[in-house]
């Protein structure tokens, strides 16, 4: 898994090596790797505070998979938040505005549901897609205002839209056939998934006052790219104009993780080639 900092000079990655995963801080384009974790078997699914200056990601080193914040230069020790919660917690972001934490619960009982909460004041849990159903993968606009994220309600994954923080007002189906993997762009004038045929699809999209898509359009193919389940396995840069994902090592070559991909916006459609997914929660 990855988070790509706010300024774009930093990659947060998980990288397993034998039983152990652990979150390192990678500085593009050619700098240093900086391991930051070193306690748990499991610490993963990073996302960054809208200041670059901390990460938040999930951990099972206390024994279940619960929410911690580490400062990303690696000093001081992972502080857990929501500390009175005792839900397994596997993916989480904070709002552009740094007032808001939204998180999806795990599956102790089965499913995956979405929630929010203020990071200070009223900490009060809203729902944002809380149904019995499989919801996850959620990930905000760059202004705030709307909620995207995964679900299965209809027999597949498809992607829907929800205003945020009042998840309950509206609802907004994107994908079409089957759809995964959102990602907004850095304007929020387009929602990206990855479609069931794993193409990358980009939707035009406009939230003022209402929300709504415009033209579709595919832009590449994902099959030369390892895709994790349950979660976005891929970032956007800062300026729109491209995209990093994970490549899959070369059978008899080294088990590294690969360097960062960048796609010119102009290339973007000359991608393809058999890829795999890779397992998730």
């Amino acid at each position: 898994t990855m988070a790509l900092s706010p300024d774009g000079r930093r990659l947060a990655v998980s990288i397993a090596s034998g039983s152990r995963t652990d979150l390192w801080v990678k500085q593009l384009e050619a700098g240093p790797l900086t391991r930051l974790t070193f306690t748990g078997s499991l610490n993963y699914r990073p996302a960054w505070l809208p200041d670059g200056r901390s990460l938040i990601f999930s951990s099972d080193r206390a024994g279940s998979s619960w929410l911690y914040r580490l400062r990303a230069d690696g000093s001081g020790q992972p502080e857990r938040l929501l500390a009175g919660d005792t839900a397994q917690i596997d993916e989480s972001l904070v709002s552009p505005d740094g007032q808001w934490l939204i998180y999806r619960a795990g599956v102790t009982d089965g499913v995956r549901d979405i929630f929010a909460r203020h990071l200070s004041g009223d900490t009060a849990r809203v729902s944002l897609a809380d149904s019995r159903f499989d919801e996850y993968m959620p990930t905000l606009s760059p202004d705030g205002r709307w909620l995207a994220y995964v679900s299965v309600e209809s027999g597949q994954e498809e992607v829907y839209v929800r205003p945020f923080p009042h998840a309950d007002r509206a609802r907004f189906q994107i994908s079409t056939q089957g759809g995964a993997q959102p990602l907004w762009s850095p304007d929020g004038r387009q929602l990206y998934y990855m479609s069931r045929d794993d193409s990358l699809i980009a939707v035009e999209t406009s939230g003022t006052p209402e929300f709504h898509t415009g033209a579709r359009r595919t832009l590449f193919s994902t099959r030369g790219f390892a895709v994790q389940p349950f979660h976005q396995s891929y970032a956007v840069t800062p300026d729109g104009q491209g995209f990093i994902m994970f490549q899959p090592a070369r059978p008899g070559g080294t088990s590294r993780i690969r360097d960062q991909i960048y796609l010119p916006a102009e290339d973007l459609r000359h991608f393809g080639g058999g890829g795999r997914r890779v397992g998730g929660g």
